[in-house]
């Protein structure tokens, strides 16, 4: 309702496979970010991997809310709940 991304629509998709999942955020059919889970890594649990939106929405808490929304929707699925985090550091080109 208020902020820098108030009246915007963003579209969620999913998409969980067997050693994979990922969740991808669009708007109006452009690709906006997305984060990566590695769901088969040695070891037990899983691993958050990868993730990242457009520069110019940034700091505005979509990959927080994307990877609540993975981590949810992974917590439904999963007969083990034992989640990793990799160390994420932005690149600056």
């Amino acid at each position: 309702l208020e902020g820098g991304l108030s009246g915007r629509t963003f579209g969620v998709r999913t998409d969980i496979r067997q050693e994979i999942a990922a969740i991808i955020l669009h708007e109006k059919g452009r690709l906006i970010g997305e984060v990566d889970i590695e769901r088969k890594p040695p070891g037990r649990g899983v691993i958050l991997w990868d993730a990242g939106v457009r520069e110019e929405l940034r700091g505005n808490g979509l990959c927080a809310i994307m990877t609540y929304c993975i981590f949810r929707e992974l917590l439904l699925i999963q007969r083990r709940a034992f989640f990793k985090i990799r160390m994420i550091r932005l690149h600056k080109s």
